[in-house]
């Protein structure tokens, strides 16, 4: 650690650090996403599709998700599919 003046009297240290970047990984390393149904498509009771285990364990315990939320709308890909929007929207 380093350790610098930053006003006059008051001392910091700072931790000096690698970048973080693909350099700090192996060079087979994959990287990879993922994502769920429930946190894109929403409309858990449209088109034939039923509750999901998520969908009724957020609607009967509410309390264990910290903002109360659920998956009913999502990003709502259900009814915006065919928009066409970009990933800069």
């Amino acid at each position: 650690m380093e350790e610098r003046e930053l006003l006059r009297g008051i001392n910091v240290r700072l931790e000096i650090r690698p970048p973080f970047n693909r350099t700090a990984f192996p060079d087979d390393f994959v990287f990879g996403a993922a994502s769920a149904a429930y946190q894109v498509e929403g409309a858990a009771n449209k088109g034939g599709k039923g509750p999901s285990i998520w969908d009724t364990f957020t609607h009967n315990h509410p309390e264990k998700i910290s903002d109360r939320s659920t998956g009913d709308i999502a990003v709502d890909f259900y009814h915006h599919y065919k928009v066409g929007r970009s990933v800069e929207e």
